[in-house]
C-alpha cells in the first residue's frame, strides 16, 4: 500500500508535493490528500519501501493518504466522494468502524483540531495489517476522516516481539513458581538498607519503594509462570524497570553496584521461569535509565 512519486519536472520536494496534490486531489476540494517525504527520511522512519519506481535517492515516497468528510480538511471543504477503504462510510458509528477494521483501537484520544473549525473531536488509532489507521470521529462518535500510513519501524519491531513472546509461552515453566518465590531471600534492597545504616547516602523512602516494587515483581513473575505467559512476564519486567527509573530520578539511588545487583536479580527471575533470551541479552536495556 505504498504509493510512489517521481521527481519529474520538479527541482525541489515542495514543488513535487504541490504537483502531486494538483494531480491527485486537493483536500479542500476533493476530501483526498496525501503526504510524501524523501527516500532517506522514509527509510529512517519506516525502513525500506516495498517497491520503487525510479530507483534513485531523488525519489519521494507517499507516507500518508487522507480521506475526509465535509468540513474536516478545512472549514468549507468538500467530502471525499469515492469508496473508502475497508468498506467504511462517513457517518459510521465508532463501533461499526472497529468491526469493519477487524481490530481494536490501540489508543483513544481527543483531537487537536480547534473547536468550531472542524467537526472532529476524537481520534482513535488502529493497527491493521501493515498499516497505521487513524480514525477521526465527531462528538457523536461518527466517522469523519480516515488516514492511512505504513507502520513505523519501532511499531513493527514491537509487534514482532509480541509474536515471539506468544510463541515462547509454551516453554515457560509453571514448576518454577517455588523457585521464583525462593528469590525473595536475595532481594538486593536488604543490602541497601545495611549500606544506608553504615552511612551510605541512600534515602529510606527510596529503598522502601524499590523494595515494594521488587516484591511485587516476584508476585507478578510467579503469576505469569503459573499461567505460562511470557508476555505477562515481559510486562512485569517492564513495570519494574519503569518504576525503578522514577525512583532513581529523585536522588540517584542506583549506582553501579546497585545496577549490577538488580541485573543479577532480574536475570535470576527470568532464568528460573524459562524466559528465553539471546546470549548476553539484557531485556531491561529497552526501558532502563540507570
Amino acid at each position: 500500500m505504498v504509493a510512489r512519486l517521481n521527481r519529474v519536472g520538479a527541482s525541489e520536494p515542495d514543488t513535487l508535493i504541490v504537483g502531486a496534490f494538483a494531480a491527485y486531489g486537493r483536500p479542500g476540494e476533493t476530501g483526498f490528500g496525501l503526504s510524501a517525504e524523501g527516500l532517506a527520511s522514509y527509510r529512517e522512519t519506516n525502513g525500506e519501501p516495498r517497491s520503487r519506481v525510479i530507483g534513485t535517492e531523488a525519489e519521494l515516497i507517499v507516507s500518508r493518504i487522507d480521506f475526509s468528510d465535509a468540513d474536516c480538511a478545512a472549514p468549507g471543504s468538500r467530502a471525499y466522494e469515492g469508496p473508502l477503504p475497508f468498506g467504511l462510510r462517513f457517518g459510521d458509528p465508532a463501533e461499526g468502524v472497529t468491526e469493519k477494521l477487524g481490530a481494536k483501537p490501540r489508543r483513544k484520544g481527543r483531537s487537536s483540531d480547534l473547536p468550531g473549525r472542524s467537526p472532529v473531536v476524537f481520534v482513535w488509532n488502529y493497527e491493521v495489517g501493515g498499516l497505521a489507521v487513524i480514525v477521526k470521529l465527531t462528538a457523536q462518535h461518527r466517522l469523519a476522516a480516515i488516514y492511512l500510513a505504513p507502520l513505523d519501524r519501532p511499531t513493527r519491531q514491537a509487534r514482532e516481539r509480541e509474536a515471539s513472546l506468544r510463541a515462547m509461552s509454551g516453554r515457560i515453566d509453571p514448576a518454577s513458581v517455588p523457585r521464583i518465590e525462593a528469590l525473595r531471600s536475595v532481594v538486593p534492597t536488604a543490602r541497601w538498607r545495611e549500606a544506608a545504616a553504615e552511612g551510605v547516602d541512600m534515602a529510606e523512602r527510596d529503598i522502601a519503594e524499590a523494595d515494594r516494587l521488587l516484591h511485587c515483581y516476584l508476585d507478578a513473575a510467579k503469576a505469569a509462570a503459573a499461567r505460562r505467559s511470557a508476555p505477562a512476564l515481559h510486562r512485569a519486567t517492564q513495570r519494574l524497570v519503569l518504576g525503578l527509573n522514577r525512583i532513581n530520578r529523585r536522588n540517584g539511588l542506583i549506582e553501579t553496584l546497585e545496577r549490577d545487583e538488580l541485573g543479577v536479580f532480574v536475570e535470576a527471575v527470568l532464568t528460573e521461569a524459562g524466559f528465553e533470551r539471546a546470549r548476553g541479552e539484557d531485556i531491561t536495556l529497552t526501558w532502563r535509565e540507570w
